[in-house]
């Protein structure tokens, strides 16, 4: 989903009758800067890493993370006249409502919520996704942890010290 008002502030709260159409433009030069630049990048940036790479990360199921974010969504009680209400506003509670025209072509709206995080991390980044790269690292170390307060662990921060003054050893 594209919040327009992060697409182009300029559309925020605007009913123009070529809005819908701004949008899509700009929803179409976020694609392509998807599939003709960040692909790339990432595709050169593979398996890339510095020889002095070191790794802690949590992986902490009291810190679970989006790994995936998953939209569940089933049949609402808005009616259209809630629902167009509904879209003025940019963020609406934690949910997001869509009219959708069933293969009676009769409308109905659903309401969308997104999932509760499934992966084990540290509340932001989940431990699958800290762990890429951990097979080119020269040392590794899970710990549990939330994002915020990773340094606040003592275990971690031995850990950094420890890869420092590796590093400064290895310094010429």
């Amino acid at each position: 989903m594209l919040e327009p008002a992060l697409a182009n502030p300029e559309l925020t709260g605007s009913h123009a009758p070529d809005r819908e159409k701004k949008i899509q433009r700009e929803w179409d030069k976020y694609v392509k800067t998807m599939k003709d630049k960040v692909k790339s990048f990432h595709k050169n940036m593979a398996n890339r890493f510095n020889p002095n790479t070191y790794l802690f990360y949590s992986d902490s199921p009291d810190h679970m993370s989006y790994g995936a974010v998953i939209w569940r969504g089933r049949e609402s009680e808005y009616s259209r006249h809630l629902w167009k209400a509904a879209q003025s506003r940019p963020h609406y509670n934690q949910y997001r409502l869509a009219m959708e025209t069933d293969r009676h072509g009769h409308e109905r709206v659903y309401r969308y919520e997104i999932g509760e995080p499934e992966d084990p991390g540290d509340g932001t980044v989940p431990s699958r996704s800290s762990r890429a790269g951990a097979e080119h690292a020269r040392r590794t170390l899970a710990v549990a942890t939330e994002h915020q307060s990773a340094y606040d662990n003592a275990e971690a921060r031995w850990f950094v010290l420890g890869a420092i003054l590796e590093m400064a050893q290895q310094w010429q």
